[in-house]
């Protein structure tokens, strides 16, 4: 008879742990998942944002230029072209700063993220970041040693 009863306990500890060991794991998965989002969202701003800055300092001062007064960045235009192609990359994305000094373009951007755990629990919003600047220098004298065109040594 007790040989009976402890078979029978036994079966329930295991209807329990199939039952609470998914409740355990479904927090951990949900929060792997939100990581692996956000992680992917930093990267596309993070590219959004460079090839943004690399269009707009390459935006010379014409004028500059044909007077033989040497490089310039042309400051409007360089933000406006860069303020463009951040809008057409991610237009979810909002612009901080777009600024120019001398000739380096600075750009600072972000875009909101809401946080949802896998759809079972809404936790809120995260700003992810990216900030990226560009100079824009004249060509160089010889080819860099590191380049991958190199055929000198490191």
């Amino acid at each position: 008879m007790a040989n009976a009863a402890l078979k029978s306990r036994s079966g329930q500890v295991l209807v329990a742990v199939a039952l609470l060991v998914p409740l355990a794991l479904l927090p951990i998965a949900a929060y792997a998942i939100e990581a692996a989002r956000l992680a992917a969202t930093e990267a596309r701003l993070q590219e959004a944002a460079t090839r943004a800055v690399e269009a707009g300092a390459a935006q010379l001062d014409a004028d500059r230029l044909r007077s033989g007064s040497g490089f310039a960045l042309d400051p409007a235009a360089a933000r406006r072209v860069a303020l463009a192609e951040m809008a057409v990359a991610e237009p979810a994305a909002e612009i901080d700063s777009a600024a120019v000094s001398g000739n380096e373009l600075n750009l600072a951007v972000r875009e909101s993220v809401r946080l949802d755990l896998g759809g079972f629990l809404s936790v809120g919003v995260v700003n992810v970041r990216a900030r990226v600047s560009a100079r824009l220098t004249p060509g160089y004298d010889s080819p860099s040693s590191r380049s991958a065109s190199s055929t000198g040594s490191v």
